[in-house]
C-alpha cells in the first residue's frame, strides 16, 4: 500500500483537485492522509464530501509548518511506501504506478521525477541526471530538480529520514539530500506531476531560513554553486522588493569567492543592459577580481 501525505493550510478548491487526482490513480492500493495545519477553512467538510474510507484527516490545534505536517503523516501512515503531494498540486493517473514499477525494476529505495509547471503556459521540466561523484546539494544548485510532490519512497527508509522541522525554506532539498546520501534514490526521466505556480504570486524571501539551510550544507557546496545560489537569491530579493539589508546580504555573498568569479559570473549578478552599464561593471569586475 502507498500512503499519500497531503499537508494543507486553508486551501479548499486546490485540495479538492489534489485529492481527486490521487483517487484517479491507476494504482489503487492507497490511503490518503490529509494533515490540516490548523486551517480556518472547513477542510474536514471537504474531505467528508468525498465519502471515501481511503481518506484520513488529522488536524493540528495550532499552526506549525509543512515539515511538521509531513512528519505527522509519515508517523500515522500504514503503507509500505510514502508519496508526497502538496495541496495545490496534482498527479497524472500513472504517477504512482510508474514510480513503483521503476523502484521495483531498479531495486531502489525511492524515486523522484520531473514536473509539469502550470501557469500561463504549461512547461515540462525533466531534471538532468546527476554526474558521477557529484554531491546532491551541488546537483540541486546547478540545474538539478527534486520536487517533493514527485517523491515516492519506502516507508522503512523514510521513518529514519524525517523532514527537518526547523527549516522554513528548501525543505524538499534538505530531505532529498539526506535521503540520497543514505539510500538508493534515483531519477525517473518522465513527468506525471502538475505543479501550479501563478506568475502573480511572489514568494517572500526569508533570509534567516536561507542562512539556516546554507549553513547546514556550507562544507559541501562548491564555490561556484555558493555564488550561484546567492546570485539567484539576490535577484529574487530584488524582484519582491525585499529590504535593503536582505538584498545587500545576497549581493555581498555572491562575491564571497571573488577569485573564482569569471566575468560572466560577475555580470550575471547585475545583468547590465546599456553599453555604459556594461563598461562600468566590466571595470568594477577588474577591481574586485584583482585588487
Amino acid at each position: 500500500m502507498v500512503s499519500v501525505i497531503i499537508p494543507v493550510y486553508n486551501r479548499i478548491d486546490p485540495l479538492r483537485r489534489a485529492i481527486e487526482s490521487v483517487l484517479a490513480q491507476n494504482y489503487k492500493d492507497i490511503e490518503i492522509l490529509v494533515i490540516d495545519d490548523c486551517s480556518d477553512k472547513p477542510i474536514l467538510s471537504l474531505i467528508e464530501s468525498f465519502n471515501s474510507s481511503l481518506i484520513k484527516h488529522f488536524r493540528f490545534d495550532k499552526k506549525t509548518n509543512a515539515n511538521v505536517a509531513r512528519n505527522k503523516g509519515i508517523k500515522e501512515s500504514e503503507g509500505d511506501y510514502i508519496a508526497f503531494l502538496d495541496s495545490d498540486d496534482t498527479w497524472g493517473k500513472a504517477h504512482l504506478e510508474n514510480s513503483l514499477q521503476f523502484i521495483d525494476k531498479h531495486k531502489l529505495d525511492g524515486v523522484y521525477s520531473g514536473i509539469n509547471k502550470q501557469s500561463d503556459i504549461s512547461t515540462v521540466y525533466i531534471p538532468r541526471n546527476i554526474n558521477k561523484d557529484e554531491l546532491f546539494i551541488n546537483y540541486l544548485l546547478d540545474g538539478g530538480l527534486c520536487s517533493t510532490c514527485t517523491i515516492v519512497v519506502k516507508k522503512e527508509c523514510v521513518v529514519d529520514n524525517l523532514f527537518d522541522e526547523f527549516l522554513e525554506r528548501h525543505q524538499d532539498w534538505d530531505f532529498s539530500i539526506r535521503f540520497y546520501n543514505k539510500y538508493n534514490f534515483k531519477l525517473m526521466n518522465e513527468c506525471n506531476v502538475n505543479v501550479y505556480w501563478s506568475q502573480i504570486y511572489k514568494r517572500q524571501v526569508n533570509l534567516s531560513a536561507s542562512k539556516l539551510f546554507i549553513n547546514k550544507y556550507c562544507n559541501e557546496i562548491s564555490n561556484k554553486n555558493y555564488h550561484k545560489y546567492h546570485r539567484n537569491m539576490y535577484h529574487s530579493a530584488k524582484k519582491v522588493c525585499a529590504s535593503d539589508n536582505v538584498i545587500s546580504y545576497y549581493e555581498n555573498n555572491s562575491f564571497c569567492f571573488k577569485k573564482d568569479l569569471t566575468k560572466v559570473d560577475y555580470m550575471s549578478i547585475y545583468n547590465p543592459k546599456t553599453l555604459n552599464a556594461k563598461i562600468f561593471y566590466s571595470l568594477k569586475y577588474l577591481l574586485i577580481k584583482y585588487l
